[in-house]
């Protein structure tokens, strides 16, 4: 019945199962045509997919060329290293088992962390670094010679030997959009991303064949801050990288997403400013930029930078200083009018940098992070903003020790809605049955409860009603009556629920949160409190639940 499906009806299947790999590896030994069907699929990105990426090393060490494989006077043969001399009776390597297909072609994502590490797995029969570079320079040559690439990765940073005197590696051998086929090879390339001791001219290199990459990630300083040296400083030609990724973005037709990570504040701004320049070309396309691991000094108006950019759908900032001198740019209606999702990270910010997004994408703003160092109280940012974004359907959040005491102040401000949950919590004692005597006890010697516990049962007051995604970063404990509290007066359908860092989850907290009827994710990975038999009673209705138990 397979060999008779109409060549369209075969083609929908397989566009539906491109990332289910278990299923098309069966679906491959139906007949021949859906192996030609299935096997491009599975060789799209296969070091990051495969169980076992060393395998393929196997496979596309018996793709190369004659000549090749001479150079390395070995085959691999029943996961050993066999020299070909001594193969099948002195049989000529090219009468040895060939692959069907020419996979090395057929690969369209390629990282260069990922086949090293294939590679070096696939030599440790034979520990020897200065061999697993050589292969891997072999295999990448092959790739850029025979390989279509629409996604490139190259992570040098994950190559220990890049300018290592001890194997004699000059990183410039490296850039390679100068080798043979690479014009080919690279020219419909969409995604890119370079990292670590990179040559900067490959960015230069990458401009004179490519014009239609549409997501560029680069980082500018292969060396954090808790690293950083004079040394590593005069080493890291950040101004050069920032002048060839300048030329590298100028060549671009529609660049819809850029990733910048490293820039300290020992480097100019005025340099990071001629970049963000370089990105005005992009505006009309530009819908994602993330900022990682940068410090950004008062005078860098972050918000006027982005505000230009009026399609930008997502802004993410990771382990960066943000300082805005709470300065309020007079910023167009259109502008962040697009944005779906704002995320802050570790990141040191001013409040009035993320109230002005926040307002300006009031009607648009679907998912909010807040998690890590912000110059602001965090509770009482949820208090003046949270209800003005309705339309939020995710939300993250970390919460810590240091923020207790202004919960209490926020909970005693409002002598009301003190008053109502002063009012849930003398009425426990009479529903003492929801929790066994361990349990009521280890809550009665709770000193913090009456603090954080009347937050999270107040937290529905500042969470809008689209919100389909909650997750609570906090070590603070809280009791399975303030879930409950919450969980009742919330308008929201909650479908994922994370509490990933929180040991207080117990069976009590799981009965409360099925109760409640909406959630299906539940993610309670750090729990200390909860049985076996509560997790398998709470499976019953929680599709899926990450939890690690310990002994």
């Amino acid at each position: 019945m397979a060999s008779n499906l109409p060549i369209l009806c075969i083609d929908k299947i397989f566009g539906n199962l491109k990332n289910d790999h278990k299923t098309l590896h069966s679906c491959i030994f139906v007949n021949s045509n859906w192996c030609r069907q299935g096997i491009p699929l599975l060789w799209y990105n296969p070091f990051q997919t495969a169980s076992n990426p060393a395998l393929l090393i196997d496979t596309l060490f018996l793709c190369l060329p004659k000549v090749e494989k001479q150079k390395y006077g070995l085959i691999p043969k029943n996961n050993d290293w066999i020299s070909i001399s001594a193969s099948s009776d002195n049989q000529d390597d090219d009468d040895l088992l060939k692959p069907m297909f020419a996979y090395d072609s057929l690969i369209k994502k390629f990282s260069l962390g990922d086949l090293y590490a294939a590679i070096n797995e696939w030599c440790s029969p034979v520990p020897h670094k200065r061999t697993s570079r050589k292969l891997l320079k072999t295999f990448c040559q092959r790739l850029i010679e025979e390989a279509k690439l629409e996604e490139l990765e190259l992570d040098f940073d994950n190559l220990e030997f890049f300018n290592n005197d001890e194997w004699g590696c000059d990183s410039k051998e490296w850039d390679i959009f100068q080798w043979s086929g690479a014009k080919d090879s690279c020219s419909n390339l969409q995604r890119m991303q370079i990292s670590g001791e990179y040559p900067a001219e490959i960015l230069y290199s990458a401009a004179q064949l490519c014009s239609n990459i549409e997501s560029i990630s680069v980082t500018l300083n292969p060396y954090s801050q808790l690293t950083f040296t004079s040394k590593t400083l005069s080493d890291s030609n950040v101004f050069e990288r920032i002048d060839y990724l300048i030329v590298l973005i100028a060549a671009q037709f529609t660049l819809t997403s850029i990733t910048i990570s490293r820039y300290h504040d020992w480097e100019s701004s005025q340099d990071l400013q001629r970049l963000f320049d370089a990105l005005v070309l992009h505006s009309p396309f530009l819908k994602y930029i993330e900022l990682c691991d940068i410090n950004l000094s008062e005078q860098f108006m972050i918000l006027d930078i982005l505000s230009i950019h009026q399609q930008l759908e997502q802004i993410v900032f990771r382990n960066c200083s943000l300082l805005d001198s709470n300065y309020y740019p007079r910023l167009s209606v259109e502008a962040f009018s697009k944005l779906t999702v704002l995320e802050f990270r570790n990141t040191f910010v001013v409040k009035s940098v993320i109230s002005i997004l926040m307002l300006h994408a009031a009607s648009s703003l679907r998912e909010l992070v807040l998690v890590g160092s912000v110059s602001f109280d965090t509770i009482e940012f949820l208090q003046d903003y949270g209800s003005n974004n309705p339309n939020i359907e995710k939300f993250e959040v970390y919460l810590s020790f240091d923020q207790l005491p202004s919960i209490l102040h926020t909970i005693n401000d409002d002598e009301e809605k003190d008053e109502e949950d002063d009012n849930v919590y003398d009425n426990e004692n009479d529903n003492s049955d929801e929790c066994d005597d361990g349990e009521q006890e280890r809550w009665d010697n709770y000193d913090n409860r009456n603090g954080f516990d009347k937050f999270v049962s107040g937290l529905w007051q500042w969470l809008p009603s689209e919100l389909r995604y909650l997750e609570i970063n906090t070590t603070l404990e809280f009791s399975p009556m303030a879930i409950q509290s919450f969980l009742m007066e919330t308008k929201a359908e909650i479908q994922i629920l994370k509490f990933p860092i929180s040991t207080c989850i117990s069976d009590n907290h799981l009965e409360v949160i099925v109760d409640y009827g909406f959630v299906e994710y539940l993610d309670i990975s750090n729990a200390r409190f909860v049985t076996k038999n509560g997790i398998e009673n709470a499976r019953k209705d929680i599709n899926i639940i990450e939890h690690v138990f310990y002994e």
